[in-house]
């Protein structure tokens, strides 16, 4: 049993930072939205019935990464060329082209960023566990599947509740002896 099965929630996605990490549950009625900062949490929920829709975009973070990495590593290669004799500055300039180049290569495995938004009648927030195109992928489907069943259930509760009349003008007369007198017409 996972740590977040007993509490009613299960774990969709998490994702790590620098400054913490970022976790979305799924819950009976509701998306758990989970961030953790050095010693602080927040969470925000999202009930399924209130989602009004999600937004994806593709951001150039990917490409900005690989350019960086790439440069790192020909950079580190040339001022390696350059400096042959001294085997210190060698030794630097090879630690820092295969930094580069692993960079690059952690970059292409993780693919693609996104910017992922949730957006509710009164609120709109970006979810940071979304933040490369291959956890979207591959949690969307669920997510998306859970609040189709929730708004269907929805459709189906008001098409089924009464009718109820609007109210008669006697059901309408004032209380408590009070009595306001509409101006003849």
């Amino acid at each position: 049993m996972s740590g977040t099965e007993h509490t009613g929630y299960t774990l969709l996605t998490r994702s790590y930072s620098a400054t913490g990490t970022t976790e979305l549950h799924t819950g009976k009625h509701h998306v758990l939205y989970l961030t953790r900062e050095f010693s602080s949490e927040s969470y925000k929920r999202f009930y399924y019935d209130e989602i009004h829709a999600i937004f994806s975009v593709k951001t150039n973070e990917f490409q900005v990464a690989n350019v960086i990495s790439i440069s790192v590593a020909l950079l580190s290669l040339l001022l390696l060329l350059a400096s042959l004799d001294n085997i210190f500055l060698v030794l630097g300039f090879s630690a820092s082209m295969v930094t580069g180049i692993l960079l690059l290569v952690i970059n292409l495995i993780k693919g693609p960023t996104v910017r992922t938004v949730i957006q509710t009648e009164v609120n709109r927030e970006e979810i940071i566990c979304f933040r490369r195109q291959r956890a979207l992928d591959k949690t969307l489907p669920r997510l998306i599947s859970l609040i189709q069943d929730a708004q269907t259930s929805l459709v189906k509760q008001t098409e089924t509740a009464p009718v109820t009349e609007p109210p008669t003008d006697e059901a309408a007369a004032p209380m408590n002896g009070d009595t306001h007198e509409q101006p003849p017409s």
